[in-house]
């Protein structure tokens, strides 16, 4: 469906990450993990672009837009959009959904964590065991760290991986498919396109069934 949505409120998750939470003019049903085409006018022409569902269905509609270096929409909605700005939106689209099981690993980087936020909650709603492994360059790259450190379940378990931050002291080492090797568990990739392929084949190479790995990749 499509419809306008109204920007209801701004914030500021890093230096170069803003959430965007929407106001539609109708209700717009999703599955966690799904996008919307979102259009904005930009130098007086219409620009649409696929931005991934950050929110939970129980929560306000929000997306999640990083600042890209030649990002020509992420740039002009990080720096341009306001409070009250109309927007329009359509969709819901995308297979990237959650699947039945006990287990569920999540495999993010940089802004691929939007539509992961959003199954990782509707999950440990469901009591269900929880693993993220999130990978960013620096420290202040990390959207949603407080949210995903602060989360009190005995199910969710959370390793954020900083490959390019000397000052860093957790973990700097790129996952490996052997290390997410565990029984009856669903695998989750989301991200740059080089690394979804590169964590997909290393799951191969563990044996792991084509049917128990989920994607969804930005760029080419």
């Amino acid at each position: 469906m499509q419809t306008t949505a109204i920007i209801a409120q701004i914030v500021q998750e890093t230096p170069t990450t803003k959430t965007f939470i929407l106001q539609p003019q109708e209700t717009l049903p999703f599955q966690p993990g799904q996008f919307i085409m979102v259009t904005t006018t930009i130098d007086n022409k219409p620009v649409t672009r696929a931005f991934s569902i950050s929110s939970t269905p129980e929560e306000p509609l929000q997306i999640t837009i990083k600042e890209e270096e030649n990002g020509y929409f992420s740039k002009h909605a990080n720096h341009q959009w306001t409070t009250g700005e109309q927007l329009t939106i359509k969709g819901p689209f995308g297979h990237f959904t959650l699947q039945e099981g006990e287990h569920h690993t999540f495999i993010a980087a940089g802004s691929g964590i939007a539509p992961i936020r959003s199954m990782i909650k509707t999950l440990l709603k469901e009591n269900k065991t929880v693993h993220l492994y999130y990978s960013n360059k620096n420290n202040n790259d990390i959207i949603f760290h407080k949210e995903f450190q602060q989360l009190d379940h005995k199910n969710f378990h959370y390793t954020p991986i900083i490959t390019r931050d000397q000052n860093h002291n957790g973990r700097k080492e790129r996952i490996t498919g052997k290390e997410l090797v565990t029984p009856n568990t669903r695998y989750y990739i989301c991200g740059p396109h080089i690394m979804v392929q590169d964590i997909k084949q290393q799951l191969h190479q563990e044996n792991i069934p084509e049917d128990k790995i989920n994607l969804e990749q930005y760029g080419n």
